[in-house]
C-alpha cells in the first residue's frame, strides 16, 4: 500500500491526499509476481498548477486554485435541502437567509477561497459558518465554486510535470510502483485504476493522478466508484438520481458545473458497469476521509459489494 501526500490548499496537514496502490489486481498478465500492497506516507508533493511550492518552475496558465460567487444560483445551490439532511445539521431556510444576508454585502466578485471564507465568517454570536462541520463548511463551498473555462468553452484541467518537482522523492516513489506495474503489463504500458472516493470531491483530484501517470509513461484509468456512485448502482440501478445522491452521500453541489465531462464520464460509467474492476494491472487510491472509501465499497448492510469483491 502507497500513501501519496499532496498539499492542494493551505498547510500540508490540513490539505494532504494520502493514497494506497496496489499491485497485481485484474488483468495482470501472467507471471511470478502475487500480488502486493505498497504503503508510503509523507509529503511526496509533485509539481502541478495546484501545487506551485512543489515546482523548481511554476506552471503558468493552467488550473488556478478554486474561485467562488455568492450569487442567486450559488445560493440555491447552497441552500438545497438535500445537503442539510443530517441531525444537527443547519436548516436549510437558515442557510438561505444567512447567505442573501451576506450577499447583501458583497459586490458579486469572483472570490479566492480566503476572501469567501473571510466573507462566510462575518457576523457576531453564533452564525451557521460558526456551527459548521468541516463537511458542512465544503459544503456550501462547492455550491459557490465556479467552473474554470477556456476560451473554448472547454473545462481548463490541472497539469502535472514531475520533472519539474522540487523534490525527487516523492517522484521516485510513484516510478518504482509504475516500473512493477509494468512488469505485470509484459513490459508495455501499464494500465492503473484510480480511485478517488476519498476525497471530499471525488472529481477534484481526478486531472492530477490522470496527468501525472500519464508522465510516468503509464495508463491511468479514473475508476469512478464513491459512496454515492455505489447508492445509484445498489442493489437496483438508478443513474438518474446520481446527482442527488452526491448531495445526499458526498454532501457536495454543483459538480455538474465545475467537472462537467468528469460528471458525464461517471454517468456513463454507471449506466454500464457490471460491477467489475477493469482491466488494469494496478490500482490507486488516493486518500483524504477513508470512511467516504469505506462507504464506496461496504454497503449498510456491512457487506462488501461487488466493486470490493472484484
Amino acid at each position: 500500500m502507497m500513501a501519496l501526500r499532496r498539499s492542494r490548499r493551505g498547510p500540508p496537514w490540513l490539505a494532504a491526499w494520502l493514497a494506497s496502490i496496489t499491485l497485481g489486481a485484474a488483468g495482470a498478465a501472467p507471471g511470478p509476481w502475487p500480488a502486493e500492497t505498497i504503503l508510503a506516507g509523507g509529503a511526496l508533493a509533485v509539481c502541478s498548477d495546484l501545487s506551485p511550492r512543489a515546482c523548481r518552475t511554476p506552471l503558468d496558465g493552467g488550473r488556478q486554485p478554486a474561485r467562488h460567487r455568492l450569487d442567486a444560483e450559488g445560493i440555491a445551490r447552497a441552500s438545497d435541502p438535500r445537503l442539510w439532511s443530517a441531525p444537527g445539521s443547519p436548516e436549510a431556510t437558515e442557510i438561505a437567509g444567512w447567505l442573501e444576508g451576506l450577499a447583501a454585502l458583497d459586490d458579486g466578485s469572483a472570490l479566492d477561497g480566503e476572501a469567501l471564507d473571510a466573507l462566510l465568517a462575518r457576523g457576531a454570536g453564533a452564525t451557521p459558518w460558526s456551527r459548521m462541520t468541516d463537511a458542512e463548511r465544503a459544503a456550501v463551498r462547492s455550491a459557490l465554486e465556479l467552473p474554470q473555462l477556456d476560451a473554448r468553452g472547454e473545462r481548463i484541467r490541472e497539469r502535472v510535470d514531475p520533472r519539474l518537482s522540487r523534490d525527487p522523492g516523492g517522484v521516485a516513489v510513484l516510478e518504482a510502483f509504475v516500473d512493477a506495474a509494468r512488469a505485470r503489463a509484459g513490459g508495455t504500458r501499464p494500465r492503473i485504476a484510480v480511485v478517488t472516493a476519498s476525497a471530499s470531491d471525488p472529481m477534484d483530484p481526478v486531472d492530477f493522478y490522470e496527468a501525472l501517470f500519464a508522465a510516468l509513461d503509464a495508463d491511468a484509468r479514473w475508476w469512478p466508484v464513491d459512496a454515492a456512485m455505489a447508492r445509484a448502482r445498489f442493489p437496483e440501478r438508478d443513474c438518474d438520481a446520481l446527482d442527488a445522491h452526491r448531495l445526499s452521500e458526498l454532501g457536495i453541489a454543483g459538480r455538474g458545473r465545475v467537472h462537467p465531462d468528469l460528471a458525464a464520464r461517471a454517468a456513463a460509467f454507471c449506466r454500464r458497469d457490471d460491477g467489475g474492476l477493469p482491466e488494469v494491472h494496478g490500482v490507486f487510491f488516493a486518500g483524504g476521509d477513508q470512511w467516504r472509501l469505506r462507504r464506496a465499497f461496504v454497503g449498510a448492510d456491512d457487506r462488501p459489494n461487488p466493486w470490493l469483491v472484484a
